[in-house]
């Protein structure tokens, strides 16, 4: 048995009362007044279990995922049906995830758990697999190892947990660590949507080169901006940078000479007072721009070095991004 999370089936509810099964039947005047066709409700009708349910279907359908976790966790609270709880619980989780409101998802999951032990594993699977979609890498690491996978499960996920642990290590920058998860997938065989295993081949030869070599040296870019101003910003591929480096040190070293030369000249009417303020600016702006040239060669290696486990994850997310293939799973009790 599989079914994602999205689409777990919804099994007709039985009444949980006297009230409820009154007011579901013909002779209940109240259930067909209750939830109008276009879901709302009349001013004197009585709100049912299964009123409940339409109502959550209603606010799904209208693209309001808060209100639809609202109602079927309410649903999920009032039902004694064990599989219309089950569907409701998880509809409740989705529709508080995709509103963005993760405390309400994070509960959601948790009575999920308490009431449905024997999923738990297969809810935090789930769970973790909706943040990896969602681009948040840390709490999907913490749903994956809060549902404690056993070496069935493992089996049972196969290269969905490769890819899964691989794109985490990937936002770690751990490269070994990803090649390691993607290396015993088979790709000659095809697998998980359309174009995955083309594109984890790809990522894992990618991944054996490692981070782009021969980066920039920022002692050797701070060495030539001490010795030409800005040519250590040009050698990191920062071209304004270096063209402001320049002209601000050339205009302000210029400077500093002029009042010299005129103090010297003029037999210092100014106490010296003008070329030892233009020589510290200089010297300043001298000194900055050194430090500058070696803090954009790192900026070109970090940048560099994030663009390359960018691009690996970025192909790798075709996997995640179906949730019918990472979601559609069952876990064992």
């Amino acid at each position: 048995m599989s079914w994602p999370l999205a689409m777990a089936p919804r099994a007709q509810e039985a009444p949980n009362n006297a009230a409820a099964s009154a007011s579901e039947s013909d002779n209940g005047p109240t259930a067909s007044a209750a939830v109008s066709p276009g879901g709302a409700l009349s001013p004197e009708a009585t709100l049912t279990v299964a009123d409940l349910a339409r109502l959550a279907e209603h606010f799904e359908s209208a693209e309001q995922p808060f209100l639809g976790y609202a109602f079927h966790m309410a649903h999920y609270e009032l039902s004694a049906d064990s599989s219309a709880r089950l569907a409701s619980g998880t509809a409740a989780l989705n529709g508080a995830f995709f509103a963005g409101r993760y405390a309400e998802a994070e509960h959601a999951l948790r009575r999920l758990a308490t009431d449905f032990p024997d999923l738990r594993r297969t809810f935090r699977w789930q769970y973790a697999v909706l943040l990896l979609q969602d681009g948040r890498f840390e709490d999907a690491a913490l749903a994956l190892d809060a549902a404690d996978l056993q070496p069935a499960d493992r089996d049972t996920l196969g290269a969905r947990l490769a890819i899964a642990e691989a794109l985490l290590a990937l936002h770690e920058s751990d490269h070994p660590a990803a090649i390691a998860h993607l290396e015993p997938l088979d790709t000659d065989a095809a697998f998980g949507p359309e174009g995955t295993a083309y594109q984890v081949a790809a990522a894992r030869i990618g991944l054996r080169d490692g981070p782009p070599q021969s980066p920039r040296s920022p002692g050797l870019a701070a060495a030539m901006s001490a010795a030409i101003p800005g040519s250590g910003q040009l050698y990191s591929g920062h071209v304004y940078d270096a063209a402001q480096a320049f002209g601000l040190t050339t205009v302000l070293g210029y400077g500093a000479y002029s009042a010299w030369r005129y103090e010297l000249d003029a037999g210092g009417p100014t106490g010296y007072v003008l070329p030892a303020l233009s020589t510290l600016v200089a010297g300043a702006f001298y000194l900055s721009n050194v430090r500058g040239a070696h803090a954009s060669a790192r900026r070109f290696n970090a940048y560099r070095e994030a663009r390359f486990y960018r691009d690996a994850i970025d192909g790798l997310t075709i996997a995640v991004g179906d949730g019918g293939w990472m979601l559609g799973v069952r876990l064992t009790p």
